[in-house]
């Protein structure tokens, strides 16, 4: 069994957090479809901290059918990703909180958060430590394979600071900043990634079917895998991936037949 700091993952395949999309309705039907672990929509640092309270809580709200679940946090000044991160434990109950260098959007990028943080390594690795050293729950850490092109040594080198820095687990998108989420998965990368560091790490992105999720962990050696846009539409690859990797076979738990 995989570890995240002294929690237990339940399994190798759980819901990514997705701006828009992973709300409480989306997430309790991926839980009765098989979803294990959730995360909450991912939550800007100045939004929970400064943004309409509402707001905030709607995104944050839960209940108890929906656990265990984690949150994301996107910013880039360590003193503000503390705020936001004792906000979100204010309000609501995680196994862990992790920390989003890999988001791809223009508006994110532009102000030096999401993947910026995977060519500002300095200011990243402060953010883990500042949040690492001062919260309750275990840190982790989203990142990609490089900003406009794959390091791997780059990569590698980071993966190791962020352990370092008190990172617990780390997940990987296999592209580029700049690739957005178009083009081929780069499988070599997390492998680099994931026989860097001694802490668990997730693999990734094109996670749409059950025997890509098994290409996942084969090709890279990762713990687990997160399913993101995969399960729109498909809640039911929650299950039907947990199967094919106990028995091979993909069973039929639509109820559509």
């Amino acid at each position: 069994m995989v570890h995240i700091g002294s929690f237990a993952m339940p399994s190798k395949i759980f819901l990514a957090p997705m701006a828009g999309c992973t709300d409480l309705a989306f997430r309790l039907i991926a839980r009765e479809t098989g979803a294990k672990f959730c995360f909450f929509e991912m939550v800007d640092c100045n939004s929970i901290t400064y943004g309409p309270k509402l707001k905030v809580r709607s995104i944050l709200r839960t209940i108890d059918d929906d656990t265990p679940i984690a949150a994301q946090l996107l910013g880039r000044d360590p003193d503000a990703m503390l705020r936001g991160a004792k906000a979100i434990l204010d309000i609501a109950k995680v196994s862990f909180l992790d920390i989003n260098a890999a988001c791809p959007a223009k508006k994110v990028v532009k102000k030096r958060a999401g993947s910026y943080l995977v060519k500002d390594s300095a200011e990243l690795c402060k953010i883990i430590k500042k949040l690492a050293t001062a919260l309750p729950v275990p840190v982790t850490v989203k990142l990609r394979t490089g900003y406009d092109e794959p390091d791997v040594p780059g990569m590698a080198a980071l993966a190791k600071n962020c352990q370092k820095n008190g990172a617990q687990a780390l997940f990987v998108h296999g592209r580029t900043r700049l690739q957005g989420y178009a083009g081929e998965i780069d499988y070599s990368s997390i492998k680099a990634i994931k026989e860097s560091v001694d802490i668990p790490v997730f693999g990734s992105g094109n996670i749409f079917s059950p025997a890509l999720a098994g290409k996942m962990l084969n090709e890279t050696g990762c713990d687990g895998i997160l399913a993101a846009r995969g399960a729109l539409g498909n809640p039911w690859i929650f299950k039907q991936t947990e199967d094919y990797l106990n028995n091979g076979i993909i069973s039929s738990v639509t109820g559509l037949e």
